[in-house]
């Protein structure tokens, strides 16, 4: 799924060395550091209805921990989503 006008707002590098990316549509992604996608991209829970309504978005960039833990403000709420490098899963 992609929205019309959807971006990135934030990109960093996750501990075991690939590169994450949110967009303002509350998507999560990791690509290897060939640009090569990892997983499918992550839809933040109530953030797959923010193309057409634009109630809710994400507009800072994230932060991380070591254990996978990927850290997004949205427009309504913070989440923590869990990156599991092992199985390469979120």
């Amino acid at each position: 799924m992609q929205f019309d006008h959807e971006h990135l707002v934030g990109i960093s590098m996750t501990w075991d060395g690939n590169i994450v990316w949110t967009s303002n549509y509350g998507r999560i992604g990791i690509v290897d550091k060939n640009i090569n996608p990892i997983a499918e991209p992550f839809q933040l829970p109530g953030l797959d209805e923010a193309g057409d309504t634009g109630r809710h978005y994400v507009t800072n960039s994230f932060a991380m921990d070591k254990k996978g833990g990927i850290y997004v403000v949205t427009s309504l709420y913070m989440t923590k989503t869990l990156w599991n490098s092992k199985d390469k899963t979120f």
